[in-house]
């Protein structure tokens, strides 16, 4: 009976340091999986950090642009008034001399 015994506790305890190595091996592939999913986004992470900076560069880049444009417009907008008011001024100046003559 105490073989019986034995032999058992002896089965038992395969069967469970068998249960418990399949176990640790899944145990491993999850933590693997967990790993290389990790990895992953972090590199996704990296890629979109990125372009956030590469964004946010071009976005400044044609504030700036939009800045100088809007000053290259206003400078039109002056030089026109400039031009219509020496015109208007010319256009006078023709006007009185041909009151005079």
């Amino acid at each position: 009976e105490a073989t019986s015994a034995a032999a058992e506790t002896e089965s038992t305890t395969a069967v469970l340091n068998e249960t418990i190595a399949e176990l640790q091996k899944e145990n491993q592939t999850l933590h693997d999986k967990i790993r290389d999913v990790l990895d992953e986004a972090s590199k996704d992470r990296t890629k979109l950090n990125d372009s956030l900076a590469r964004s946010e560069g071009e976005a400044q880049r044609l504030r700036l642009k939009a800045a100088s444009d809007e000053e290259d417009v206003q400078r039109l907008r002056l030089d026109k008034s400039a031009a219509e008011k020496q015109v208007t001024q010319l256009k006078t100046k023709v006007s009185d001399f041909e009151r005079r003559l």
